[in-house]
């Protein structure tokens, strides 16, 4: 079973950064008589820290009792910071139905060329496998080598694409081309509401074409959120060992499709020595209350609106 960080930052508005708005001084004075055990003078906040979902959901309805504007989710905060994160174990990974993989390993620096494709920047390692590191840990890619083995597994619907270098005149001498990791299927709408940074929600299959703001999947708190998938979509799509997401998520534009693999996959890398992270994603035979079948989300733009394409300002 996953394993639950929870955390709660609080800080007034007198010692607040210019991503987090503070407490006002009265109410802060009150969080202080009542939690003095929770304040943290180094950073000068107040930090609540859970290894459970209830007693965090439990303090937020506490204050907001005490007059805190508790937001409904990460989409909307405003006062303070919370997050949610999990811990997977080997199990938790080997039972779950489908995976998004990642690998902390860079072969080299990437970001994106002028058309918005993953390219290679700088820092070219003589790594046979691993990803494009920083923020691109999921975009896995590798050599020839490695490419020629994991063409010979069968694994369905996995393609490479060749790399542009932003920079060719900085490339080490014998250089060999490093192919990122991709597939030409795109899966169905996942279940999760989507968000951005200016607070906007809205589902993935709105008509929205650009992402100014960012795109990215919500589950309530969690930080990392777990992609879930109506079982009976999944129906129709043809065998996969990898895929890609409906959605472009990043957190600003050019935003990119994520990636979504089997166990079979995992397996396979697993047998190549190919050192990857997984994390589960859920495919749900029954209504899946914390997306779009379940309530309607407070905060979703287009509520009631058939007009489209719909824009992010």
């Amino acid at each position: 079973m996953n394993k639950i960080k929870a955390t709660i930052n609080l800080r007034s508005e007198e010692t607040a950064s210019s991503y987090q708005q503070g407490v006002p001084l009265p109410l802060w004075r009150i969080l202080l008589d009542l939690f003095p055990e929770y304040y943290n003078g180094k950073i000068h906040s107040l930090v609540f820290e859970f290894d459970n979902e209830n007693e965090f959901y439990g303090m937020l309805l506490n204050l907001s009792q005490l007059g805190l504007d508790v937001p409904y989710d990460r989409a909307s905060q405003s006062l303070f910071s919370a997050q949610l994160t999990r811990s997977y174990s080997e199990s938790d990974i080997k039972s779950a139905p489908l995976l998004s993989p990642y690998c902390v390993l860079p072969v080299a620096d990437g970001g994106y060329d002028q058309d918005g494709n993953f390219a290679i920047i700088r820092n070219i390692t003589k790594r046979a496998w691993g990803s494009m590191g920083g923020f691109l840990t999921n975009v896995l890619c590798c050599r020839d080598e490695v490419r020629e083995k994991l063409e010979n597994s069968g694994l369905k619907q996995l393609k490479f694409r060749e790399m542009a270098v932003i920079f060719p005149e900085k490339l080490p001498k014998n250089h060999q081309p490093i192919y990122q990791l991709t597939s030409d299927l795109i899966l169905p709408p996942s279940s999760n509401w989507l968000f951005d940074n200016k607070g906007h929600v809205w589902k993935a299959s709105d008509p929205v074409q650009r992402f100014p703001h960012g795109c990215l999947p919500l589950e309530r708190w969690h930080i990392y959120p777990e992609y879930h998938y109506r079982e009976i979509d999944l129906k129709i799509v043809p065998e996969f060992d990898f895929a890609l997401t409906h959605e472009r998520i990043g957190s600003q534009e050019p935003c990119r499709h994520d990636f979504v693999c089997s166990q079979r996959f995992r397996e396979v890398l697993k047998e190549l020595k190919l050192p990857t992270k997984f994390s589960p994603i859920r495919v749900d035979s029954t209504t899946w209350k914390g997306g779009i079948d379940g309530c309607v989300h407070p905060s979703y733009t287009f509520a009631g609106r058939t007009d489209g394409p719909f824009t992010l300002e």
